[in-house]
């Protein structure tokens, strides 16, 4: 048989509320050279028969006896024909023309491993709950990799060879494996955000992993971050971490401390050396962070008002650009959240995003 170019790869554990929508979403995709892995982590609802009676031969069932969703994903990504990998949550779906789009960008670019792309938040009932419009300047979405996750899985597709090279999904984390893993491939320029929504993401209050294990996801995130922050600055505490990440992140805490807002200089350092960011890169990702904590300054900061201020002058005063970006950024975040729930928004999209 011919060696597919992709493998779409999904992973279920008791999921036959969903399956079938997300089994439909990949064989109703225009790109058709494929194989699609499921492997079934020991269910005990229908999910099995479900995924058995599809009659077409590119779905490929694997069937384990509940060996965890890391080391369940490892094994499928050992057996993976395709070149390219694209990941689908047993409960989310892909919109029809993912695969092609993702394909066109990995083949035009061979620096590329790992894209991702916009999200539909999505409801039990299939309606549509929000909108995430994730970082698509390439450096600037690494450096707020470095505090929280920033590509759906849903959404990802990964050269197979990058993965096994980074070390693949991490066995010892249950629900952060993901983000290790794009942590650990990431680069300056190696990664792309397509800015159209490709998936959608389901949030519910049934079985899902992220609701199942929700402290336990808080917990591994905050681990993988603060070794991240580690990486450009070794002294940091846990505590510093936890102070500085609200200015990204505000699940852990809401918000950020003055002292952490000062901190993220020594941070900027040494993320720009450890991924041999040049001069000219730097100033520019330095505008945009000088952005971000201006605006946490005002919006999300401890302490008194005239403190605040004094923090967001001295970034106005090291970053002259840092006001101008502040308000472009937050005009475009404003204009995404006009359209977000309108039938424009796909065209308002290819206008902001050109």
């Amino acid at each position: 048989m011919k060696t597919p170019r992709i493998t779409v790869l999904t992973t279920v554990y008791n999921g036959e509320e969903f399956l079938d929508e997300c089994i439909t979403s990949i064989l109703n995709q225009q790109f058709t050279d494929y194989e699609f892995l499921i492997i079934d982590d020991g269910s005990t609802d229908h999910s099995r028969s479900i995924i058995q009676s599809y009659n077409d031969p590119r779905i490929i069932l694997v069937q384990e006896s509940r060996i965890g969703r890391s080391k369940a994903v490892n094994a499928a990504l050992t057996m993976a024909k395709g070149k390219y990998v694209a990941f689908l949550d047993a409960d989310d779906i892909s919109s029809p023309d993912r695969l092609g789009i993702q394909y066109g960008v990995m083949e035009s670019n061979a620096a590329l491993d790992l894209v991702g792309s916009f999200c539909a938040i999505i409801n039990e009932r299939g309606l549509l709950v929000d909108r995430a419009y994730l970082p698509t300047h390439s450096l600037y979405r690494l450096w707020r990799l470095q505090f929280q996750c920033n590509f759906y899985t849903s959404s990802v597709m990964l050269k197979k060879s990058a993965a096994i090279k980074a070390g693949m999904f991490p066995e010892e984390l249950i629900v952060a494996h993901d983000y290790k893993l794009f942590l650990d491939m990431a680069g300056a320029a190696n990664t792309h955000m397509i800015p159209r929504f490709l998936c959608e993401y389901r949030m519910y209050s049934g079985r899902q992993l992220t609701k199942q294990y929700y402290g336990r996801m808080i917990e591994e995130a905050v681990q993988v971050s603060n070794a991240a922050l580690r990486d450009c600055h070794a002294a940091l505490t846990d505590a510093e971490c936890l102070e500085m990440r609200p200015i990204y992140w505000v699940l852990e805490r809401k918000t950020v401390t003055p002292d952490a807002l000062r901190a993220l200089a020594k941070i900027f350092d040494g993320f720009c050396k450890k991924f041999a960011v040049n001069d000219e890169a730097a100033s520019r990702l330095a505008t945009r962070v000088a952005a971000d904590i201006l605006k946490a300054g005002i919006t999300n900061c401890d302490g008194p008002l005239r403190t605040r201020i004094a923090i967001a002058l001295e970034q106005v005063k090291g970053s002259p650009w840092a006001l101008p970006t502040l308000f472009s950024t937050e005009s475009l975040r404003v204009i995404n959240r006009v359209f977000k729930r309108t039938r424009f928004h796909d065209a308002a999209l290819r206008a902001l995003y050109r």
